[in-house]
């Protein structure tokens, strides 16, 4: 199916199949799937990459967008973009507190051998 720029939060895990979950107001800066959403220790979330699949027979997107959700407003703040467009990859948050980006696909569907690090200011 097509991407979406909407999210959705787990209000109550113990509700009914079907009212546990809430749409959120606020909507990512871009359609995205296949992308890697990341827990910081602020308790705020990262969503980095993916692609946007429009579902219409065109070519799907590949991602450099980056954008970081606070539960406490249940906004979404547009970041800097990652150095390599690319979805399917994995991400890891390090001591030191950045994230490492490795792998994934490129727009024709190649693996990724560039790994970066992105950090949160």
């Amino acid at each position: 199916g097509r991407s979406q720029a909407t999210a959705e939060i787990l209000d109550d895990p113990s509700a009914s199949a079907g009212s546990q979950f809430r749409l959120l107001a606020a909507t990512l800066s871009e359609r995205r799937a296949d992308h890697q959403a990341i827990a910081l220790p602020n308790g705020q979330v990262l969503l980095l990459g993916g692609e946007d699949d429009p579902a219409n027979g065109t070519p799907d997107a590949i991602l450099r967008g980056v954008d970081l959700f606070d539960p406490s407003s249940e906004a979404f703040t547009t970041m800097p973009a990652l150095a390599v467009p690319r979805d399917d990859h994995r991400t890891v948050r390090l001591a030191n507190g950045q994230i490492l980006v490795t792998g994934g696909e490129d727009f024709t569907s190649r693996s990724i051998a560039a790994v970066e690090t992105y950090l949160v200011r």
